[in-house]
């Protein structure tokens, strides 16, 4: 499915869900313990049919109880939350009379995958997402349902949860799995003097795997292995020879001022990548020569300076996973720069971007097809999809395994 829904961009409309009026007619605890328990078996939703719309959406049910310490609740979903964030009224989930639950239905496209957190208090300002750091804030003190068992992390120290609603791209390489070896993981230091400073990382090494390696190098590493931990991917992947025999490389892109100069289009971030950071990891383990078995992956900010690293330095890297790149750069008044350099200037023929955005990113739905329309035009060989997801995590984890199994299978 591909299809907009008709609210977006926008809150999600609340509709009046079969569980919510049963539970209005009959408010006994016995019933309430029954909607909890259906609740707590969805990871934490109730998901029906919805009448009338087509297939294409369903009515997901939110519900938790009040406490004494948190006696109010919205729910947030990432991206579509973040569209109307100056104002979180229409998130609200409401008091069910005669009970202690607190509950909202939505209207959710029925392939759905997005991280959805709990902002729980008393007294709670439903406009302090209306700058960013209200929103930053909110953010932060998000919690995960109690029954989830997919819980995941934000930047900002909160945790949500995933939903995958019934139709929603499936993510079979996230979860570990028993019986599975796990790789050999390790620090790396890199002193970059394009950079100008000592970069940090780390280094997965599949387990019983020989080399030449294969190479993927993840920017944003920090993230991949301390807040969504990438290793039981890697490790699954490996297991089933689904990918080539490869050595992961995280990067760590720092705080964000620093990140923003580094991932922003650096002269020299593709020189630190190729140059620096490819002898460093040279001198641990053998690596192939192919380009095309050399990857370079990252999401938003991280996406455009992977796209930047395959056009400046395809003889060395000549495969990028790009997820919701950033391709707004520098600025949303003249954005583009980096497509327009693909355009003036194609890379020569062999570069491959595995290339994803999710249907709820507002601005960065546009910039990313025109990115996809002229690299293909030039060469490029683009293998691209729109998910129906957000700027999130819960959805660039899978889409990160299917890139590498599309650019590194055996």
């Amino acid at each position: 499915m591909s299809r907009q829904p008709e609210w977006w961009p926008g809150p999600p409309p609340r509709v009046e869900s079969e569980t919510v009026r049963a539970l209005i007619a009959d408010p006994s605890a016995e019933r309430v313990s029954q909607v909890l328990d259906r609740a707590a078996q969805g990871g934490g939703v109730i998901v029906e049919p919805a009448p009338g719309r087509g297939g294409e959406e369903v009515y997901v049910t939110f519900v938790t109880r009040a406490t004494d310490e948190d006696p109010e609740c919205a729910v947030i979903l990432d991206t579509i939350t973040d569209t109307h964030r100056a104002d979180l009224t229409p998130m609200r989930l409401e008091p069910v009379p005669g009970t202690d639950v607190l509950a909202g239905s939505f209207a959710l496209p029925i392939d759905l995958r997005v991280t959805c957190a709990w902002w729980a208090g008393r007294d709670l300002d439903l406009q302090a997402g209306r700058d960013r750091d209200g929103w930053c804030h909110v953010l932060a003190h998000c919690t995960a349902p109690a029954w989830s068992d997919d819980v995941v992390g934000n930047a900002h120290g909160g945790l949500g949860s995933v939903l995958a609603l019934p139709d929603a791209l499936a993510q079979p390489w996230y979860a570990p799995r028993p019986g599975v070896p796990a790789g050999e993981v390790c620090t790396v230091n890199v002193f970059s003097a394009h950079l100008g400073r000592m970069v940090d990382g780390w280094i997965h090494v599949p387990a019983g795997a020989t080399g030449p390696f294969a190479l993927a190098v993840l920017l944003d590493g920090d993230m991949w292995t301390q807040i969504q931990p990438l290793g039981p991917t890697l490790d699954n992947l490996h297991h089933e020879g689904a990918i080539r025999p490869t050595i992961t490389v995280f990067v760590d892109s720092g705080e964000r001022a620093l990140r923003f100069a580094e991932l922003g289009l650096h002269p020299k971030f593709p020189a630190f990548v190729a140059d620096e950071l490819l002898t460093r990891v040279r001198a641990l383990g053998d690596i192939q020569d192919d380009p095309r078995h050399h990857v370079v992956a990252g999401q938003s900010l991280g996406g455009l300076a992977a796209a930047q690293v395959v056009h400046a330095r395809p003889e060395t890297f000549a495969s990028a996973i790009v997820q919701s790149g950033s391709f707004w750069w520098p600025d949303e008044e003249h954005p583009g720069e980096l497509t327009e350099r693909y355009r003036a200037d194609p890379p020569p023929n062999g570069v491959r971007i595995f290339h994803e955005v999710g249907r709820f990113e507002n601005q960065l739905l546009d910039v990313n097809r025109e990115f996809r329309d002229v690299a293909s035009s030039v060469g490029v060989e683009v293998t691209y999809r729109e998910v129906a997801g957000g700027h999130d995590y819960a959805s660039w984890r899978g889409g990160l395994a299917d890139g590498l199994v599309h650019l590194l299978r055996p």
